[in-house]
Parts: C-alpha cells; structure tokens; sequence
C-alpha cells in the first residue's frame, strides 16, 4: 500500500511505501520501491486526489492551485502508471483500476479543481492499449 501515512486499519502484513504522486520524481520513487518490494506487480490502483474549497468561485482560483490539482488529481494516475506500465505487463493477470469521486460535492469551485479526475481513466486506457488485456477500469462519478 501506498499512501500518505499508514493506518492501524492496514491489513497484518502489508507493505507500506511512503511517497508524493504529486510530481514525477516521486511516483518514480514510489514504482521503485514498490518493484523492490513485492519483486513485481499485477494492478495499480490510481486512487490519489485532493481538492481545495474556493467560496469565491473558480475565477477566485490561483494558477498555482490549477497546476496542484491537476499534479494531484490527473498527472498522479498518468505518471504512477507509466513508472509501473512496464513491471505491469509481465504480469499475466495484470490491471489498471482509477479510482475518482467527489461527485457528492456541489461547489462549483471544488468540482473546477477536481474535474482533472475526470477523463484520466480514458487517457491513461488509451496509454495501456498497446497491450489490450490491461484495459480494466472503473471511474466513479
């Protein structure tokens, strides 16, 4: 498991690699440790995301926090799975599941921030074609 911190809710026996999907030399790191650990992988589970409330509305957004939550909310998938893409297709049962939400929120400026999770499914499924028994998704709106 990766993760920000880990939890005494973490299965007995787990693995915890600490990162920061949020840059790529990070997600590199991560895919690192993770092939070091385990010696190889069969899915990736893309569930990394963050958003901030902005009251004033979208145009009250910074640049700066457009390019966190796009790094966070999109790049993350995209770059954790091309970091593990080649590790992934020894596998013979490997899978890409992402994972996004936030759905049940109904500021207008929180789904600006957030809506990068949207379509990363569809890029990174296109990204995954060139080897068709890796296009497993699930998105949840």
């Amino acid at each position: 498991m990766t993760a920000r911190s880990t939890s005494d809710e973490a299965p007995k026996g787990a693995k915890f690699i600490k990162g920061d999907v949020s840059t790529n030399e990070g997600a590199k790191a991560i895919a690192a440790a993770t092939l070091q650990v385990l010696g190889g992988i069969d899915i990736i589970i893309n569930n990394a995301g963050a958003a901030r409330v902005h009251l004033q509305g979208t145009a009250s957004i910074p640049d700066a926090e457009w390019q966190d939550a796009l790094d966070m909310n999109f790049l993350s998938a995209v770059r954790v799975t091309n970091a593990l893409l080649p590790a992934l297709k020894e596998s013979k049962a490997g899978a890409i599941v992402n994972l996004s939400s936030g759905g049940a929120t109904s500021w207008p400026a929180h789904w600006a921030t957030t809506a990068p999770r949207r379509p990363r499914s569809m890029c990174i499924r296109r990204r995954s074609l060139e080897n068709s028994r890796l296009c497993k998704f699930a998105s949840i709106p």
